[in-house]
């Protein structure tokens, strides 16, 4: 157990119903009454929901595949993936509020009677269902005072723990010497960045600096403290005014304009020439527009590219992957390529597991490429780029070659993987299921935006014959 006594502060209709200490190695939560921490009278709270462990020095939540979700600071916890708690966080099950916060010693507050193991389970019911008005806190507060060393990192040894699949075990840290701060990168795979640029070594910290590691962002305050935003699965695409000028008599990109929010699943159609590909590259960096913004939650994507890069998935339209190699067997090399150097066997195991079940292909892993039909092929291209969780996830012609029935396995598969927490674009000539999708962009002949919403009810007349 950690060296000091954490608890859980349990809310419900804005009323604080009790406190819940966590004195086990392993806390479960959720409807069934063998969890240490019974829900029992709110249905959207799953029989076995989540639990909290002890994890070296650091309380870890983890997901248990719920129905609806559990939510840390008003983002979703991705299911089975431990997720580290930090003082003030708040997590939401159902219609409960959970705050987290540690204790200077490991004991419960003077004058209370210390609970054993059977009084910890405790069930919480009889309150009414009326749902929390609360309003989620995307960020957390890190204090640096009285710390010489604050390290982040995979590792849940580390100060701040980012369980990201980018980030290395132990990333970086941040020191004070001689009254100032210096942000150091421990020779991380995937690099740290401050306001947009990789660092070699360190660099001093000054107020109001922005360190981003993998999806995470901490920004420096003058307080000395760090704010930092998750932002894995929560990234929203502002496009304003794109041109692509080739020369004086060709523009690819006539001033488009678009926004695109976190999680949404985009399809870009249209006529061949309209600039289909054209926009997709100006919207994930790869092939900047000559001018106009593309914004990540409204930072500049393509002065700050390299600092995205891990979050952003490119499939093309032709499959790359081996075709001898089993599809277990071309995921993992692709693990060892993607994720960081210190990622052991183990974990590259378990993320080639998650992702073989994301996609449906858990039954096929020892099957040669080459012996399985076109869409899941297709699905192994799709899994190679989600190895590293990226949340900005496109996709050229991903549906092309693929008989009627496995294009709509294909774009149902899309759609979830939208819903799991990432912003999905595909360019597509199929528009046949594009009511699976979030928002349609129609891109007229000359590169001219013709339509951009929800998939129209009724076919307007340029939704015919896009090819």
């Amino acid at each position: 157990m950690p060296n000091t006594s954490a608890k859980l502060e349990i809310r419900k209709d804005n009323k604080t119903l009790r406190e819940f200490y966590l004195e086990q190695p392993v806390i479960t939560l959720g409807r069934s009454p063998d969890n240490s921490l019974v829900l029992s009278d709110d249905l959207s709270v799953s029989r076995r929901h989540a639990q909290i462990s002890c994890a070296g020095d650091a309380y870890v939540l983890t997901d248990l595949r719920s129905a609806d979700g559990t939510y840390v600071n008003g983002l979703q916890v991705m299911p089975e993936q431990p997720r580290a708690l930090a003082i003030g966080d708040q997590v939401r099950i159902g219609n409960y509020e959970l705050n987290f916060s540690v204790l200077a010693v490991a004991a419960a507050p003077a004058g209370s009677v210390p609970l054993t193991p059977a009084e910890q389970k405790t069930t919480i019911a009889a309150f009414p269902d009326a749902g929390l008005n609360i309003s989620p806190t995307e960020a957390q507060h890190l204090d640096l005072k009285g710390r010489d060393v604050f390290s982040l990192g995979r590792d849940p040894l580390n100060d701040f723990v980012i369980n990201h699949p980018s980030t290395s075990r132990y990333h970086a840290q941040i020191k004070k010497q001689q009254g100032s701060y210096i942000v150091v990168d421990l020779n991380s795979t995937n690099g740290t960045f401050v306001n947009g640029k990789q660092i070699a070594g360190h660099r001093p910290l000054h107020v109001g600096d922005t360190i981003r590691i993998g999806s995470t962002s901490l920004v420096f305050n003058i307080n000395e403290t760090l704010l930092s935003s998750n932002e894995e699965g929560n990234l929203r695409i502002d496009a304003i005014g794109l041109n692509k000028v080739i020369n004086k008599d060709l523009n690819l990109l006539q001033d488009i304009s678009i926004s695109i929010q976190a999680r949404e699943f985009v399809v870009i159609a249209g006529v061949s020439g309209g600039g289909k590909s054209t926009l997709l590259d100006a919207l994930n960096g790869f092939r900047p527009a000559t001018s106009g913004n593309v914004l990540v939650n409204g930072t500049d994507l393509y002065k700050n590219f390299n600092a995205y890069r891990s979050e952003i998935g490119y499939v093309p339209q032709r499959d790359i992957v081996h075709m001898e190699l089993l599809v277990e067997q071309a995921l993992d090399f692709a693990a060892q390529l993607r994720m960081p150097a210190d990622t052991t066997r183990l974990e590259r195991q378990m993320r080639v597991n998650e992702v073989l079940k994301d996609l449906g292909l858990e039954h096929r892993r020892s099957v040669p490429i080459r012996s399985l039909s076109g869409g899941q092929i297709k699905r192994v291209s799709i899994g190679v780029e989600l190895l590293t969780k990226p949340s900005l996830f496109y996709l050229d012609e991903a549906t092309s070659g693929l008989d009627p029935g496995t294009e709509v396995e294909l774009m149902q598969l899309l759609r979830e993987l939208a819903d799991q927490g990432r912003t999905i674009m595909l360019i597509t000539h199929a528009t046949e299921n594009v009511t699976m999708c979030d928002q349609v962009v129609f891109m007229a002949r000359g590169g001219h935006l013709a339509y951009f919403g929800p998939p129209p009810r009724s076919a307007p007349i340029f939704w015919c014959d896009p090819v």
